[in-house]
């Protein structure tokens, strides 16, 4: 029985390794990173400054992105969407929560390429 089983398995095995042959190193595909940002994708926050600490609810978030690109402003509640200026220019007022407020700002340009900046704002109503 062991016998018929071990043939068996000689069988499976000599027509696994004639029906897939080994593949030439030559011909194996090396993998890279699919996305890499692209040189050409800018997007500069000016305003605000990371960690900064308001004691106003309507804050103004400015900057400059590429040519072509839109501008997504994320929070944990909402995303707003800006369309920058011919020169490239972008600026909105934003309503913050009270407390810690995370906030991404990313360009995305017509090929679906990204760039973003983070910012923790701190929103007070008390004056310190």
């Amino acid at each position: 029985m062991c016998l018929i089983f071990l043939i068996g398995l000689g069988y499976i095995f000599a027509l696994y390794s004639i029906l897939n042959p080994p593949v030439p190193k030559e011909n194996l595909i090396t993998s890279q990173p699919v996305t890499r940002e692209p040189v050409s994708l800018t997007l500069t926050v000016t305003n605000p400054n990371d960690n900064s600490l308001v004691f106003n609810e309507d804050l103004l978030i400015s900057g400059k992105a590429s040519l072509g690109s839109i501008v997504i402003i994320s929070s944990e509640d909402d995303d707003t969407i800006v369309n920058p200026k011919q020169d490239g220019t972008f600026s909105l007022t934003y309503k913050l929560n009270q407390g810690v407020n995370k906030l991404t700002i990313a360009s995305i340009d017509e090929s679906g390429n990204i760039k973003q900046e983070n910012r923790m704002i701190y929103y007070s109503k008390e004056k310190i």
